[in-house]
């Protein structure tokens, strides 16, 4: 099995040594625990081609929890700047992230 590695190590240690390409991985946690935090990581390292990329991929982070601004803010407070191929949806409904991911397909 190829893994996706984020360059993110306790993230990739938890998923087994990086995601399985194909797979889905849920994670859950009590609000205010940083998943989505943990995320804009994870996702900001895969875009830019952190550890075990040699270039940055495509990477949709689509959330129905915070407005783009809050992301944008967030990979501000974090000193990230935003790749070009880091795009940040925030849906107001299924269909809208729907239409988004076929808008932006893997």
């Amino acid at each position: 099995m190829r893994r996706l590695v984020s360059g993110v190590a306790g993230w990739d240690r938890c998923v087994g040594g990086g995601i399985v390409r194909g797979t889905r991985v849920y994670l859950t946690g009590d609000p205010g625990a940083g998943k989505s935090t943990l995320l804009l990581l994870v996702a900001w390292h895969l875009a830019m081609g952190k550890r075990g990329l040699r270039k940055g991929i495509k990477v949709l982070y689509a959330t129905a929890e915070e407005q783009k601004a809050e992301i944008e803010a967030r990979l501000h407070n974090m000193r990230l700047p935003r790749p070009a191929n880091l795009l940040v949806h925030a849906p107001d409904s299924w269909e809208a992230a729907a239409a988004a991911l076929a808008q932006h397909p893997p």
